[in-house]
């Protein structure tokens, strides 16, 4: 399953950020290309996002949590699988922010030519949340 990571460091306290995170509804005014997160009744999340110019969705789950880690996986959704790990190190002037994405899109003859092209996408994705996340302390 390829899987890409991606890390900044961001200026605020890591309970803060991992709270944003885990919630998700405020990273749409943070990161424009995320369309929507929405919480569904039964304790998931609905997320829709544009990747390269197309609207993808999913719903995840919190897998597992601690202070420092948040895990969460795909319960269904426009990926075979998709597993999200979020992880922050904090330091006295702010957090190490690092987010991996696996994913497996279902194609697998395919693959050698498409999962290429979605890493790429997912690494773009991934460094968008992280740069939207530094000034996610100012916003109320």
């Amino acid at each position: 399953m390829p899987e890409i990571s991606a890390t900044a460091f961001v200026p605020a306290p890591a309970a803060e950020l991992r709270q944003i995170v885990r919630e998700g509804t405020g990273l749409p005014t943070l990161a424009p290309h995320v369309l929507e997160v929405e919480p569904q009744s039964d304790g998931s999340t609905r997320w829709s996002v544009l990747l390269n110019g197309s609207r993808v969705g999913w719903t995840q789950r919190e897998a597992t949590g601690s202070d420092q880690r948040l895990v969460f996986a795909q319960t269904q959704g426009d990926f075979d699988s998709l597993a999200v790990t979020w992880t922050f190190a904090p330091d006295c002037t702010g957090t190490l922010v690092g987010l991996s994405i696996a994913f497996h899109l279902g194609i697998d003859g395919l693959a050698p030519l498409l999962d290429p092209i979605w890493a790429q996408s997912l690494r773009a994705h991934a460094d968008l949340l992280l740069s939207a996340l530094a000034p996610a302390k100012e916003t109320p």
